[in-house]
């Protein structure tokens, strides 16, 4: 009779247990299984019917685990103009690196800014489009027309705005006492809704403006020096800043600037100033990359 009793006490419970959580460990379990403690495995860890492949792991997507590539991203887009990117099957993520346009240089001011710079992780779903827009460079200005500022490049994600402002214009101004040079402000960085806050960014760099000093050619006779302004240089771009150029008027009229090897497609930067160019030189246009 006691050996019934408890064989009934058994069944109850076990078939008390099918419908409900099981705990180990765990009184009062809030999942279907609820471990206290480490799980020893070992077969394979079964992920909806699936053991997965060397070297994928474990990720969420849509509340559900699946197995995903070790190598998140296999590939890459280049975008140096404005267009349309749609993820490809297989994709959940993507990084998006930013670059704004630079501003424009001013014969004689200085350099114009280099653009902001983005760097973004996103998880994103395949078939989602991503508008891609590049901004362009600022025009360069001298004594009779004004520099512009570099446009902002910007990248829309699904519920997100990333935007890598344009470089500021370098400038020049004049009273009758005194000649003031100005370079560039770098280019901001941000993205709307103002919450976002899953990127890193740097702001673009300053253009230099461009200064004179005095050169003793005798005891009584002095040049005046020209250093012209450099524009800033677009962060993680891996340029190196166009050198430092002179120039100087002699007492015969004569000009004479040192060598100079200026790029204007280098995306992002700032423009300089062209030793023989009467206005400064265009910023260079925002560049877009993708990888997935």
């Amino acid at each position: 009779m006691l050996r019934l009793a408890y064989a009934l006490v058994f069944i109850s419970y076990f078939t008390s247990l099918t419908g409900q959580n099981v705990g180990i460990g765990i009184p009062s379990p809030n999942e279907k299984l609820d471990v206290a403690g480490n799980i020893n495995l070992t077969g394979n860890l079964m992920v909806n019917g699936s053991a997965g492949q060397d070297g994928q792991f474990l990720s969420m997507k849509g509340g559900a685990m699946q197995w995903v590539n070790k190598d998140r991203f296999q590939k890459v887009i280049l975008f140096t103009s404005s267009g349309t990117f749609t993820v490809p099957e297989n994709t959940n993520e993507i990084l998006v690196e930013i670059w704004g346009a630079g501003g424009g240089g001013h014969n004689p001011g200085g350099g114009g800014g280099s653009g902001g710079y983005m760097l973004c992780p996103f998880p994103i779903s395949s078939g989602t489009s991503v508008t891609v827009t590049i901004g362009t460079g600022g025009s360069g200005g001298g004594p009779n027309l004004n520099a512009t500022s570099g446009t902002s490049t910007q990248v829309a994600l699904p519920g997100v705005l990333l935007t890598a402002s344009g470089g500021g214009f370098a400038d020049s101004t004049k009273t009758a006492t005194l000649q003031r040079y100005i370079g560039g402000g770098g280019g901001l960085t941000g993205a709307t809704p103002t919450s976002f806050k899953n990127f890193y960014a740097v702001n673009g760099n300053s253009g230099s403006p461009s200064f004179e000093s005095y050169m003793a050619v005798s005891p009584t006779l002095y040049r005046v020096v020209s250093y012209l302004g450099i524009g800033g240089i677009a962060p993680f771009s891996g340029f190196d800043p166009d050198p430092v150029s002179t120039k100087y008027i002699d007492e015969n009229g004569v000009s004479h600037f040192s060598n100079w090897n200026f790029n204007n497609s280098k995306f992002g930067n700032g423009g300089s100033v062209h030793p023989s160019s009467t206005n400064g030189l265009a910023g260079g246009n925002g560049r877009v990359i993708i990888y997935y």
